[in-house]
């Protein structure tokens, strides 16, 4: 659960030049429910007021695991700006300071090679792959997963 008294609605923000990049939690209330009930964690992603994406850490396992799954997604026209980048390294301080979390997983195809560069970055490391892990529009999908090194 939360150390520290950290509210669910708590939000980060980096100043960048003439722009704010931050990550904020998400306001709805089933977003709110959940991350009160440590369930799932919600991040909005935004640049002047702008949401441009959005971190996700869901399926959040307690008391022995003290893990979760990571996704994220980032709007077309701000890809490849450093913003999913900045996003997942603040969220993954958020699990290990805010939410004492100490596994987080996350799930890349091979052909997504943007997010394979941004889970590299934040320390993710590659270590399975699944052969045959669901069906998108009848064609079989391989998934690469990947998880965060020690230090997190």
């Amino acid at each position: 659960m939360p150390r520290g008294g950290t509210s669910p609605a708590s939000s980060i923000c980096l100043p960048c030049a003439s722009e704010c990049r931050s990550v904020s939690s998400a306001s709805n209330a089933t977003a709110q429910e959940d991350a009160s009930a440590d369930r799932t964690y919600q991040f909005l992603v935004k640049r002047k007021e702008v949401i441009v994406g959005r971190v996700n850490l869901g399926g959040v396992t307690r008391p022995y695991f003290n893990k979760a799954s990571l996704g994220y997604r980032i709007g077309e026209r701000f890809a490849g700006d450093g913003y999913a980048t900045k996003a997942v390294e603040l969220v993954l301080s958020k699990a290990r300071d805010d939410f004492d979390l100490r596994r987080i997983e996350a799930t890349v195809g091979p052909e997504n090679q943007a997010s394979s560069r941004v889970l590299t970055r934040n320390g993710f490391a590659v270590y399975g792959t699944a052969r045959r892990s669901m069906k998108l529009h009848g064609t079989l999908i391989r998934k690469y997963k990947g998880r965060v090194l020690p230090h997190l």
